[in-house]
């Protein structure tokens, strides 16, 4: 799987250095999934919350008209990824704060409680990447590395390319010390 996605990064060095006006959007996947699900109360025929999906899409048909990439990333988390900075660094992400204990987000229904609230994260997750698959999109997850790393290599590693990176983590602001990366 590693292999696969060291292809699509080389391929991406050969590109950039033939098209040096070339734009990247790089999304923080997880980043605009969790918002848009949090935030948007629509809702399908059946009457079953969709928003994760609707926001998403809706969130990154505004970039892309805002923008006008090039290429579109969407770098999510891969499976343990943060593990390996926690074994390093055992205080890894320990001074977050605790979130309380509320699933009602933008909903109010009876009986939507914590397991049908992650239930239909999964779902929607999984339709929303279902749905990416078919576009245009190039999607980047890697085991043992979180998003925030990948996201950084490739805004960083390109410097002949405009990133754009969407994201409402502000860590990422601390890359934005060339012309070329803007968060």
């Amino acid at each position: 799987m590693l292999n696969k996605y060291s292809e699509i990064l080389s391929a991406m060095q050969y590109e950039h250095n033939q098209l040096p006006s070339e734009k990247y959007l790089l999304v923080d996947g997880l980043n605009l999934f969790i918002r848009a699900f949090a935030a948007n109360p629509t809702i399908n025929a059946d009457g079953i919350h969709i928003g994760g999906i609707s926001g998403s899409l809706a969130s990154l048909g505004s970039a892309i008209k805002q923008f006008n990439p090039t290429r579109v990333i969407i770098v999510v988390d891969g499976k343990g990824g943060s593990v390996r900075r926690k074994k390093i660094f055992p205080d890894y992400k320990a001074n977050r704060k605790k979130k309380k204990k509320t699933y009602k987000y933008n909903r109010s229904y009876e009986g939507y409680g914590p397991d049908l609230e992650k239930q239909m994260m999964k779902l929607q997750l999984s339709r929303l990447f279902e749905y990416f698959e078919h576009m245009p999109i190039t999607i980047i997850m890697i085991d043992y590395v979180e998003a925030d790393d990948i996201i950084a290599h490739i805004a960083t590693t390109y410097n002949n390319v405009q990133h754009v990176i969407m994201s409402a983590d502000k860590d990422f602001l601390q890359l934005c010390t060339t012309d070329n990366i803007k968060v």
